[in-house]
């Protein structure tokens, strides 16, 4: 039996083509060409939405050498949402045997990257096949939209500027949104891009209202409100008795 566990790994690559939504899940998404961040038009998915409905989509059964590494390679985009519960997966099966199959989070950073560019992951996952022939890899996701295009060898992005992704945000960029992200969330965008700088170097005003809890000084002030009118009914009360003597 060849062994070739020591040599230069097989590259597979995303082609949306060759995939499919699979049986038993919402097919919340689709398929269609994009202009990629290159300016390129290339055939991608769009997976899931904001609720918890699974969606996935598999390749086509690849019959691959036994024994033999391999690297699946694409950019993701998104697959996370600003409450840290959703879920972006990518599945490798062999032999159609589902209960060992191969998990690989592609979110909150469980996966590390291979590069990052305008809000995009090249990620290049590597596997063996061991003594498996029928390959079935997937994409499933829920409660959080992603989108996957196809990638080329990692030489070939060597020209791309050096970029990072934004640190301590609750979700990545995501394609939903026109800015990348909710414009109404006060870690949006428009407070990304702050045009007027105090001398602190960051908008005070912004920054002050960002920290205020509206919620809970509602809360207060309803409270307070209710404190109030009971105490006031209850000097009416107590009058009102008073004359009853």
């Amino acid at each position: 039996m060849e062994n070739t566990m020591e040599n230069t790994p097989v590259n597979i690559f995303f082609n949306a083509r060759e995939w499919f939504f699979t049986e038993n899940h919402k097919n919340a998404g689709s398929r269609s060409f994009i202009t990629d961040f290159m300016g390129n038009l290339v055939e991608s998915y769009c997976l899931g939405n904001w609720h918890w409905d699974w969606t996935s989509i598999s390749s086509r059964k690849l019959t691959l050498a036994k024994n033999t590494r391999h690297i699946f390679s694409f950019w993701l985009n998104g697959g996370e949402n600003d409450r840290g519960n959703e879920t972006c997966n990518l599945t490798i099966k062999f032999d159609d045997d589902w209960e060992n199959r191969y998990i690989y989070k592609l979110n909150r950073n469980y996966i590390k990257y291979t590069r990052y560019y305008k809000g995009w992951y090249l990620y290049e996952i590597p596997f063996t096949t061991l003594d498996n022939e029928i390959t079935e890899i997937g994409f499933e996701s829920m409660a959080a939209y992603c989108m996957i295009l196809p990638a080329r060898e990692t030489e070939y992005y060597n020209n791309l500027p050096h970029d990072e992704p934004i640190a301590d945000v609750p979700q990545r960029h995501n394609m939903i949104f026109s800015e990348g992200y909710p414009r109404d969330s006060h870690w949006s965008w428009k407070v990304f891009k702050k045009e007027e700088k105090s001398s602190f170097g960051f908008d005070v005003r912004e920054e002050l209202f960002s920290r205020i809890d509206i919620d809970s000084i509602i809360e207060d002030a309803i409270q307070e409100a209710a404190d109030d009118a009971t105490d006031e009914l209850a000097d009416i009360l107590r009058e009102k008795l008073d004359e009853l003597r």
